[in-house]
């Protein structure tokens, strides 16, 4: 699962048939913290990481670029960093904390995400503290926290708004 090798899993590709793929990652499936610019940090060292891991085979290997969604600014900055960087696509969480991703707070990410022609993939997740918080039990954590957080992105991008805007 790891890239720590992308000349090996390239070539693993090529035996396998594969033409190319696009990594997301699967660290980030939570708020890790609560400090923005912090989340921004560390999401540009997954980026930064990922950019050299994908230039040492580059005819195969993408990846899909991490940003601080909670905060729309440094989201922006994020994106447009990590696509120089060679990113084809941004992941997402289905919620940013509890805001719902139609909320017009967001409107500049969506925006830019539009101007630069970027892909904006929403990853399954646990990104509403609140609710995985208040889900106790190993069935409740993965089917309410975690599976249904994919509804709550499939409101905000059919019924709330984003496509008619973007």
């Amino acid at each position: 699962q790891a890239c720590t090798d992308p000349v090996a899993r390239a070539q693993l590709m090529r035996d396998q048939g594969l033409d190319r793929t696009v990594l997301f990652s699967t660290l980030f499936l939570e708020t890790l913290t609560d400090d923005l610019v912090y989340e921004a940090a560390l999401m540009r060292a997954w980026n930064d990481w990922m950019a050299e891991m994908r230039s040492k085979a580059p005819d195969m290997i993408e990846f899909a670029a991490l940003v601080p969604i909670r905060s729309p600014e440094l989201a922006v900055q994020e994106m447009r960093h990590a696509k120089e960087k060679g990113a084809t696509a941004v992941m997402i969480l289905p919620t940013a904390g509890e805001r719902m991703l139609h909320d017009p707070l967001f409107d500049p990410f969506w925006s830019e995400a539009q101007n630069m022609n970027m892909p904006v993939c929403v990853h399954i997740g646990w990104p509403n503290p609140r609710q995985t918080f208040e889900c106790t039990t190993p069935s409740s954590i993965f089917l309410g926290a975690f599976d249904l957080s994919v509804w709550w992105a499939y409101i905000s991008i059919f019924t709330g708004g984003i496509y008619d805007r973007f």
